[in-house]
């Protein structure tokens, strides 16, 4: 079984993580083989299980959220004895919603999350609904240009979805190219990273900065949406997909679908300027920004998933711009939302099992483009 096992992860080459995510979803066989060899009690070492009692009251105003957040309690004490009928694994859709309830960066939306929680008719469904908010809200930061997620489950239909026609006619197709935002935002950034202060490289050698002592090195636009929204909505699935995506971000998140038309993923608000390296950790969820409530307007604190992600940036970092209006600040909705998603993938165990996927499968080579059956793996054995 071993030596299949690896003879099968020599023949499988899926680079991107929505691909791999995607591939295992549709044949059981690979999901079955390789997650056969992720043992929770050893991969999961970074995952905390849900505070106990919770930040929830039954006297409190957020009484949905209290009732939804007990489901999530219950759901992971008795995780051992429910069958996993999607991706993730039982233990970590219980903590998956309830960080979620936890994290949300508004009440409006984690008291709609709650009715989505309190809806589902079982275990089996809240899985799917974890599973649902994997594939639309969390993938959506994590760094990907692959395939749109295709659920193979049937998750429970939620309340937004009622409404899901009313978002497609808003969407429009995103900007072909992020070139012009990066070159903007560089301008605004002062043309270097925004948590490291290291200078970009090209711009220093254009003249269009002077060397100050700061170290130099080679940046990117790093989108706080890493996943095109709106793109190509023609397309039924990828419309579906976005429309989905759309209304969970309204009522999640209060952002307004009419924010993804024209400009899309690409607009400034959108976008930050940092270091290569940075740029990697920030599009995997290790590192984001957080506020408190006295902060400045504008002002960030760095936090990561390990201290010596952030050990060389600063404790507080002020954004500014020439030009507000030429040159938009990233829009502090958009961060709070990557810095919740950011917590609960890393809080519930979903990061890792997610990084699991892609470090088992970014080696490997797909002999079907069209992600056919497993049949086809077999056949050069």
């Amino acid at each position: 079984m071993e030596a299949f096992r690896c003879r099968l992860c020599r023949l499988i080459k899926i680079p991107l993580l929505n691909k791999c995510v995607r591939r295992i979803e549709e044949n059981s066989t690979i999901r079955d083989i390789l997650l056969s060899t992720w043992n929770p009690k050893t991969h999961s070492h970074h995952a905390h299980p849900l505070p106990r009692p919770g930040p929830f009251d039954v006297n409190t105003r957020l009484l949905d959220s209290y009732h939804a957040y007990r489901r999530c309690l219950d759901l992971e004490d008795h995780h051992a004895t429910v069958e996993k009928t999607g991706i993730l694994t039982v233990l970590i859709c219980a903590r998956l919603l309830g960080y979620m309830l936890i994290e949300a960066p508004v009440d409006a939306g984690r008291e709609d999350f709650a009715t989505e929680v309190i809806r589902c008719a079982d275990d089996e469904a809240l899985q799917a609904l974890a599973n649902l908010y994997k594939n639309h809200l969390i993938c959506c930061f994590w760094s990907n240009k692959g395939p749109i997620p295709i659920p193979t489950l049937h998750p429970p239909e939620p309340s937004f979805n009622i409404v899901e026609d009313e978002y497609v006619p808003l969407l429009q197709a995103t900007a072909l190219s992020d070139a012009g935002a990066k070159r903007r935002a560089l301008i605004r950034d002062n043309y270097r990273c925004v948590l490291t202060g290291k200078i970009d490289d090209v711009c220093l050698e254009a003249g269009d900065v002077t060397l100050d002592g700061s170290e130099v090195t080679v940046t990117r636009a790093s989108h706080i949406f890493d996943w095109p929204t709106n793109e190509d909505p023609g397309v039924d699935r990828k419309r579906h997909y976005a429309a989905s995506l759309s209304a969970i971000l309204n009522h999640f998140g209060e952002i307004n679908v009419d924010e993804l038309n024209e400009a899309g993923i690409h607009r400034l608000q959108n976008v930050l300027t940092l270091d290569s390296v940075v740029d990697g950790w920030f599009s995997r969820l290790k590192v984001w920004l957080e506020r408190r409530p006295e902060d400045p307007i504008n002002y960030y604190r760095p936090a990561a998933t390990q201290p010596y992600f952030i050990e060389r940036m600063p404790a507080g970092i002020q954004l500014t711009t020439p030009d507000p209006v030429e040159y938009p600040l990233p829009d502090p909705r958009y961060l709070a939302v990557h810095a919740a998603c950011a917590r609960v993938a890393h809080l519930s165990g979903a990061a890792e099992y997610m990084e699991m996927i892609f470090r088992e499968m970014e080696e490997a080579q797909v002999l079907a483009d069209d992600g056919g059956s497993a049949d086809v793996l077999y056949h050069p054995m």
